[in-house]
């Protein structure tokens, strides 16, 4: 009987262990941001959670501008809810200045959307502004 009651103990353990990490709900998030028409290589992409826990993912851009979200522990997803997305730019190598992305799309981003489960895809088509040449983000 002992034996039986130590085999349902680490039942619940391994259950509770896989609940907490296993059942993350993760939704899968990806997309494409382009700058002017063009891919937008190396960028990053926040989303910053708007919910009460403040859950947040963020992806950096491919060579074709492809992004796919992972959340803080760097697992590929985000939890459904709602975000506040924020692009910024970053230098593809050390001899070249990253682009001027207009703080519409980083520190004054009103872009809002709301992950889903399942596929979530968000494209972002990025207009540079000449009124910002120096990158402030």
């Amino acid at each position: 009987m002992q034996r039986r009651s130590f085999s349902i103990q680490i039942a619940l353990l391994l259950g509770s262990i896989v609940g907490c990490n296993g059942g993350n709900n993760l939704a899968s998030v990806e997309g494409i941001v382009t700058l002017d028409g063009q891919p937008l290589p190396n960028a990053n992409v926040i989303f910053e959670g708007q919910g009460p826990q403040g859950d947040s993912a963020s992806a950096y851009t491919d060579a074709n501008g492809h992004f796919q979200l992972k959340d803080t522990i760097q697992t590929v997803g985000a939890k459904p809810g709602q975000y506040l997305v924020r692009i910024t730019a970053q230098a593809v190598d050390e001899y070249s200045k990253p682009p001027a992305i207009p703080p519409k799309y980083n520190r004054n981003s009103q872009i809002l959307v709301t992950v889903t489960n399942g596929s979530n895809t968000f494209n972002y088509e990025l207009k540079s502004d000449p009124r910002y040449k120096s990158v402030e983000q």
